[in-house]
């Protein structure tokens, strides 16, 4: 199997409560191909964050199975093969911009070998070639953010998971990072997962997008997105844009419109 393949095969998640068991995510099947830039985009708490974090090694399924290149996720956790970027970036602040995206390198060792991206290469790809001593403290949001997508990639990882990495950002500067994001993806070749609630930044940034349902989390349709790449800022203008969100729209919301209808009867 290719690095970077991502398959999931009947995985359900069970947390265990004081006032009793929680379904979070129930019987999930779905294949995400080698340098694939794929979406997961449900109600809030529906447990796509949840099927993410299984990805990363940092919950582990009740039933079924991850597998990413035909291995567990832990297995290539332990290699050093999977990049995670979360909502806050969690930046040391104390250490200074060069500092932050070297960090993994340091808690590697001599493992990291020739796997390691150059940090000067990885500041240029990000646009932070100027800021290298700058403290977290001194940053925007969304350059904190450029700094955890550079940290996140510095060892060279098969899979990028995004966890709302632009959820806490205003509209503009979410705007302009899904564009630079989808840049460095181009360049670094990599299978990325991005977890959303933003319908057009699902439709801009992915190949295809996983709509699930309200907990527990079930994959209820797969809306291809059939735009040209390289994706541009004028594309979320066009007709067929458009189009996606209403289709992806229709595929998250109709769940709820069938409830509603229910009810009224």
């Amino acid at each position: 199997m290719d690095s970077g393949e991502i398959r999931l095969i009947g995985v359900s998640k069970t947390f265990s409560s004081p006032s009793g068991d929680v379904r979070a995510v129930d019987h999930v099947n779905c294949s995400i191909n080698k340098g694939e830039f794929v979406a997961l985009i449900g109600p809030s708490g529906c447990g796509k964050s949840t099927v993410l974090r299984m990805l990363g090694d940092l919950e582990h399924p009740t039933a079924g199975a991850v597998t990413i290149a035909g291995s567990p996720p832990a297995d290539l956790r332990r290699q050093r093969r999977i990049g995670m970027v979360f909502q806050d970036a969690n930046l040391l602040p104390w250490r200074t911009v060069r500092e932050n995206i070297a960090l993994p390198l340091e808690i590697a060792g001599n493992s990291a070998g020739t796997s390691a991206r150059d940090i000067d290469d990885l500041l240029a790809l990000v646009g932070l070639s100027d800021f290298p001593n700058a403290l977290p403290w001194q940053l925007s949001g969304g350059m904190r953010q450029r700094v955890a997508i550079a940290r996140a990639l510095v060892l060279n990882p098969d899979v990028l998971l995004l966890d709302e990495p632009f959820g806490a950002l205003d509209e503009i500067t979410r705007n302009r990072l899904n564009i630079d994001l989808l840049k460095i993806w181009t360049e670094v070749g990599i299978t990325a997962v991005l977890v959303t609630h933003s319908l057009a930044e699902a439709v801009m940034m992915s190949d295809r997008i996983f709509v699930m349902s309200p907990r527990p989390a079930r994959i209820t349709a797969v809306v291809p997105v059939d735009l040209p790449r390289p994706r541009t800022a004028g594309m979320q203008r066009s007709p067929e844009f458009f189009d996606i969100v209403a289709r992806t729209g229709e595929a998250l919301y109709s769940p709820f419109e069938s409830d509603a209808d229910g009810e009224a009867a």
